[in-house]
């Protein structure tokens, strides 16, 4: 996947750097800063992700409050066989801000105390919109110096290690993200800086049902909306889900803007740009053909005419847009005869 990506990015690269560079998602390097787009990141500054279609959560044990200070070489984009990742280090991270809050609080360190206290409330909602319930609760437990997700909708407890694989999927991108800006804000010594970067996102839409779809790079970008973010995908509503981005497509090497996709219905979008024949799933796609020679068969014997009507009407009977179809390939036949 790694020499996939790079050779068509390098190929396409000059193509793409003449668009309009001030995008959410865009297939090109650099930032939508004032950045030389032929240079990679600086890597203390800025934040540089590659994030592989498997993913999976794995968070670290955690025994208390530990200074969390990431190599340069953990900045530096995942290694393509997966075996680095910062995600690990989001419930650290967690407990020391949680920590870091008490000390601000003892200290009467208000700002830092309301820096924190803001900090931890958009966590909160950002694990909401992931995990779809707006009133999600983070409660920590400082026994166990962990914390536990209560969803009120359902009196659930859980914890970040106990999620399903698309809600697993999803936090853990938000975290790899997450973690690399505090950890350029620990080398910057100031936790308001809000660094720039690239992240390339290799299938976003793995484990992610269809709503999750439709939210993660809606959301992402709006939760860390200096990063410029490459995604590949073959998921149309995933193409659709934000107004301004630049979308290209690999094999045919077509240049769109995502604006001009919204409004197309998904089943469109499928066999217009995805390489699917029909919105139909595939038994019915082969039944309407068997229909459609049927139909046209010049002359038929009476178990032809039987089979064609048991045909238009078991199809007919599965849908309204099915039957009308049907309904329009006898009218066909109809006016032929």
């Amino acid at each position: 996947m790694h020499d996939l990506l790079s050779g068509q990015l390098k190929t396409t690269k000059k193509h793409l750097e003449e668009t309009t560079s001030k995008h959410r998602a865009i297939l090109t390097w650099g930032s939508n800063k004032n950045h030389n787009n032929t240079q990679p990141p600086n890597l203390i500054d800025d934040l540089f992700l590659y994030a592989p279609a498997q993913r999976s959560l794995n968070v670290d044990t955690v025994i208390g409050p530990q200074r969390l200070l990431l190599s340069k070489d953990e900045l530096l984009p995942r290694d393509y066989d997966g075996t680095q990742s910062a995600a690990p280090h989001i419930l650290q991270l967690l407990i020391n801000k949680k920590t870091e809050r008490t000390f601000a609080s003892e200290d009467g360190d208000n700002e830092s105390k309301l820096r924190i206290d803001n900090w931890l409330e958009n966590i909160r909602q950002s694990f909401g919109v992931l995990l779809e319930s707006p009133t999600l609760e983070l409660r920590f437990d400082r026994t166990k110096w962990d914390y536990t997700l209560y969803r009120p909708e359902d009196k659930r407890h859980f914890s970040l290690s106990g999620l399903s694989h698309g809600h697993a999927s999803a936090i853990q991108i938000f975290s790899e993200l997450l973690v690399r800006v505090d950890a350029i804000q620990q080398e910057k010594g100031d936790p308001t800086f809000i660094p720039d970067g690239v992240a390339i996102i290799d299938e976003i839409e793995t484990h992610l049902h269809l709503r999750l779809q439709e939210k993660i790079l809606p959301f992402l970008t709006r939760a860390f909306p200096t990063i410029q973010f490459i995604v590949a995908t073959h998921s149309p509503v995933v193409v659709a889900s934000i107004p301004d981005a630049i979308v290209f497509d690999l094999e045919s090497r077509i240049l769109s803007r995502s604006s001009d996709l919204q409004g197309t219905k998904y089943g469109d979008l499928v066999t217009g740009h995805f390489g699917v024949r029909s919105d139909y799933d595939i038994d019915t796609r082969n039944k309407l053909t068997a229909l459609e020679l049927l139909v046209e068969k010049q002359a038929r014997s009476p178990a032809d005419e039987a089979q064609m009507r048991a045909l238009a009407n078991e199809l007919a009977a599965k849908s309204h847009n099915l039957a009308l179809d049907v309904l329009l390939r006898l009218r066909i036949s109809t006016a032929k005869e």
